[in-house]
């Protein structure tokens, strides 16, 4: 386990972080828009939702790792 823990450690760094954090800015705010803009409420209220867990989730992630090492 600890293993896989130093493993995941080195690999997550703050490049990848932003990139998840990147692609959920994108989500929330501009694929949110435009399909709220074509009237499909139901898929933009989805675009909100990911973007939020990837911006709230791939900063928290990389947070708790550096926590751990």
């Amino acid at each position: 386990m600890e293993l896989i823990l130093k493993k995941f450690v080195s690999i997550y760094s703050i490049w990848p972080m932003l990139l998840t954090v990147g692609i959920g800015m994108f989500a929330f705010f501009v694929d949110y828009r435009s399909l709220k803009e074509k009237e499909n409420l139901k898929e933009a209220k989805w675009a909100k939702r990911i973007g939020l867990v990837y911006m709230i989730g791939g900063a928290g992630l990389f947070i708790f790792i550096k926590l751990l090492s």
